[in-house]
């Protein structure tokens, strides 16, 4: 097949921001979180039902924490699972976002359909992760080049083969990357396809 564009994004996020600041979170009275030793002797307070500071302020549970940015991993099986539509919201937004620069500097497509395949560069680690969990990345691009109006659509009238993703193990966490290639799909089935053939006669 002909390739038509290789497309690198480098250091790809691994993380969303959820939130600029996080809130402070407080022991309360009845809670299931479990109380550390030296705050045994404090008391809660009756109007708030929070754990106290003899001085009467309230004791917070992620002192370390409070007030810095909030950040999730990004995993495709939570997606699959269950994930509360904000925040998938917010997940898809965060990682096509992170797609445009390299993309803004890309010319259209003119070949069509095509076919996708991706490269995931990057560490190995403890070997514990799946590598289909990893689909949300190819979603996420397919839709932002069409944003970013290197392909009109997504659809199957531009994209016969989506992308799988590929291995390719690096030794430095700097060095991951996507490397994505798009192919003109030119299979007889295709061409010989009256769907496509009137596509083709049409230009797209």
């Amino acid at each position: 097949m002909k390739l038509l564009k290789t497309i690198e994004i480098p250091l790809f996020i691994q993380h969303i921001k959820l939130s600029n600041k996080r809130r402070a979170k407080y022991y309360l009275k009845n809670s299931k979180v479990k109380i550390p030793k030296k705050y045994a002797k404090f008391k809660f307070s009756k109007a708030t039902r929070r754990l106290i500071h003899p001085n009467g302020e309230p004791v917070i549970a992620n002192s370390r924490s409070v007030g810095t940015p909030r950040f999730k991993k990004i995993n495709g099986q939570e997606i699959y699972s269950g994930m509360p539509h904000h925040m998938r919201s917010k997940l898809v937004k965060q990682i096509k976002s992170s797609f445009q620069t390299v993309l803004s500097k890309h010319a259209p497509i003119l070949e069509f359909p095509i076919q996708v395949e991706m490269e995931v560069h990057t560490i190995i680690g403890r070997g514990d992760w799946d590598l289909d969990n990893m689909w949300i990345y190819n979603k996420c691009f397919q839709d932002a080049l069409s944003d970013a109006g290197i392909i009109p659509d997504d659809n199957i009238q531009y994209i016969t083969k989506p992308a799988s993703p590929e291995l390719v193990p690096v030794a430095n966490e700097e060095d991951r990357k996507f490397v994505f290639k798009l192919y003109k799909d030119d299979r007889e089935i295709i061409k010989q396809n009256p769907y496509f053939q009137n596509l083709s006669q049409e230009n797209w």
